[in-house]
């Protein structure tokens, strides 16, 4: 099984494009029919959407978590901007680091790096 779609709700939409931007996510803008505008990038097969909260709904408290491999050609870019604006940090048993940053909704995302 895998994943195919991941949607997200956002209070700041555009702030959160520009964020999840900064890891390289090339994004489209979207309406379907009378739908809200949103934002809709590819990643290995799977739809990532950034859609605006509906009045009087908040962001909710989900985590998410992105991983990174030295082969990617925007690996160094997108390191130096989690450790930027990095919380904290952690390294697992195989080696692979881990900067917890907060997105626009303060939503807490993992962007780990594989060496």
């Amino acid at each position: 099984m895998n994943i195919s779609l991941l949607v997200i709700r956002s209070t700041k939409l555009e702030e959160s494009l520009q964020f999840y931007s900064q890891m390289c996510l090339a994004f489209q803008k979207e309406q379907h029919g009378k739908g809200p505008v949103h934002y809709s990038a590819l990643i290995s097969g799977m739809v990532f959407e950034i859609y605006p909260c509906r009045e009087g709904e908040e962001a909710t408290n989900n985590r998410l978590g992105f991983r990174f491999c030295k082969k990617d050609p925007n690996f160094t870019d997108i390191e130096e901007w989690a450790q930027e604006i990095a919380e904290s940090s952690y390294i697992d048993a195989s080696g692979t680091e881990y900067y917890i940053v907060v997105d626009p909704d303060k939503r807490k995302v993992e962007v780990g790096f594989e060496r």
